[in-house]
């Protein structure tokens, strides 16, 4: 017969290892999850006609920044500004993107351009949509720039219909 001691211990050994088991279905639902996006992302661009490979080379280069849209939404003039400054400055071999981000911000109700060098932001406000570069100390080759620029040019398509 069991004692209270030992049901007690056998109580706490069960719960540890339940505690473990729980972990470990919490760390493979996320896992299956991020495979999962994924994969859905891959097939949603497919879907689209869009050039899979350039967007996720063009990913791993730009460090983007942008709010969930959905389809109330529209895109402010400013929005459309720093996407066109960041096309024209990676066609222009990323003279300022080396050095500073394209941003803006909203403060007092009212959105406003704000660029900063990298890991500064406005004194008053905080920057809610960006593009910069990852790695700005990197040399860009002619086919990271056709991503970078292929990226940016369907920007505005990916985030509409990715985030809906």
């Amino acid at each position: 017969m069991d004692t209270l001691l030992e049901l007690n211990k056998k109580k706490i050994e069960i719960q540890k290892e339940h505690l473990k088991k729980q972990k470990e279905y919490d760390a493979h639902c996320t896992e299956y999850s991020k495979q999962s996006k994924a994969i859905e992302d891959k097939i949603y661009l497919l879907n689209n006609n869009l050039d899979i490979e350039k967007i996720q080379h063009g990913a791993e280069l730009i460090r983007l920044q942008f709010p969930y849209i959905s389809y109330k939404e529209t895109f402010s003039m400013i929005y459309n500004d720093i996407v066109e400054d960041a096309k024209r400055d990676i066609a222009e071999d990323c003279k300022k993107l080396r050095t500073e981000y394209f941003g803006q911000k909203k403060y007092g109700g009212f959105d406003q351009r704000e660029d900063h060098k990298y890991g500064y932001g406005p004194k008053h406000g905080s920057t809610y949509q960006s593009i910069g570069l990852k790695n700005p100390n990197i040399e860009l080759s002619d086919y990271d720039k056709e991503c970078c620029l292929y990226l940016l040019g369907n920007l505005k398509y990916i985030l509409e219909n990715k985030n809906t």
